[in-house]
């Protein structure tokens, strides 16, 4: 279980299922970092702000005069049909997707206050890390259906390193632009890196998905140091319960990324079995032994591949996976 005391953004519009629609798809954002408390009326609202203060508050464009806010010293946004007037606080237009919404807000939030600090206790965390040792659209399938199942009971991020397709094209997920700029700011370590993140996840199926590696050459440039940067940042500035790794093949040097992972499974197919002989002996080589030992093996049974029935093989095997190495409730207590 997780326990969250959030930044709180108030949102004030008379028409309360404007408001409301708006903070359920917030709550869906699972590294979203404002929970959004949704008031009808001026005065209400003005209530709250005196008893509460709000980290933000977004107020419907009709309700704002400037004298009520005289004393008022965290950010003020304007909800607006139009771009808003220049001595005005900055207007967010009413009329577009949630997601540009949200973002609107987080952008601006962060030209008021560049260091937001996520307000964050959590009693558990756990970086599982997956190494695949053959390209095969079942072993995408079975590592993406682990991020799934964790999703059940965690705030789960899949971030995907290999450098072939990937799990969004195979279900047919929106398109985004890549990684690029997620891996300058984590060369430089940015303050701002889990605001980045926020803004590039999409959802899908319970699970925060980051966008693709499209140029394989930037990985070559992320050291230990800064994978190590990351995962702390998730772990302690992010709502994220659970975040899975996919490692891909060019991630050097494996071993010593492997290190960071608290929780690491392998999967290949028993058709290619000379390719996990490979992975076997690299990982015994390069790393010490007891990273072999902690590796979780996951086998793809071979009778079951192509068959409609195949998929339910493959859940029947994550919920198995899971309830070895993460215990009954499904999860790894790394606390």
């Amino acid at each position: 279980m997780v326990v969250a005391a959030l930044n709180i953004l108030a949102v004030c519009d008379p028409g309360t299922d404007y408001g409301k629609r708006l903070a359920e798809y917030a709550s869906a954002k699972a590294g979203y970092p404002f929970e959004l408390q949704v008031f009808s009326s001026l005065e209400q609202l003005l209530q709250y702000r005196d008893r509460k203060k709000p980290e933000a508050i977004l107020l419907d464009s009709a309700l704002y005069q400037p004298k009520d806010w005289e004393t008022y010293e965290n950010p003020l946004f304007l909800l607006g049909n139009g771009l808003g007037k220049a001595d005005e606080p900055k207007c967010i237009f009413r009329y577009q997707e949630a997601d540009n919404i949200l973002k609107d807000i987080l952008l601006l939030y962060r030209a008021k206050r560049p260091k937001l600090k996520m307000k964050v206790e959590k009693r558990s965390f756990c970086l599982y890390g997956v190494v695949e040792a053959t390209e095969s659209s079942r072993s995408e399938t079975l590592a993406f259906a682990l991020a799934e199942e964790l999703a059940k009971k965690d705030r789960v991020l899949w971030l995907d390193l290999r450098t072939w397709p990937t799990i969004r094209r195979m279900y047919n997920c929106p398109e985004s632009a890549g990684l690029g700029d997620i891996f300058y700011g984590l060369c430089r370590q940015k303050e701002d890196l889990i605001d980045q993140i926020t803004e590039k996840v999409t959802s899908f199926h319970g699970v925060d998905l980051l966008p693709e590696v499209t140029e394989p050459s930037d990985l070559l440039v992320v050291t230990v140091k800064d994978w190590k940067y990351l995962f702390e940042q998730l772990r302690n500035e992010s709502l994220y319960t659970a975040v899975v790794v996919v490692t891909g093949n060019l991630l050097q040097p494996l071993s010593e990324i492997l290190e960071l992972f608290d929780v690491i499974w392998m999967v290949w197919e028993e058709l290619q079995m000379r390719c996990h002989y490979r992975m076997e002996r690299y990982i015994q080589k390069t790393a010490c032994p007891q990273i072999w030992q902690r590796i979780t093996g996951i086998h793809l049974p071979a009778d079951t591949a192509g068959l409609p029935e195949d998929g339910e093989v493959l859940r029947q095997l994550v919920a198995k996976t899971l309830r070895k190495d993460t215990g009954n409730d499904g999860r790894k207590d790394t606390s």
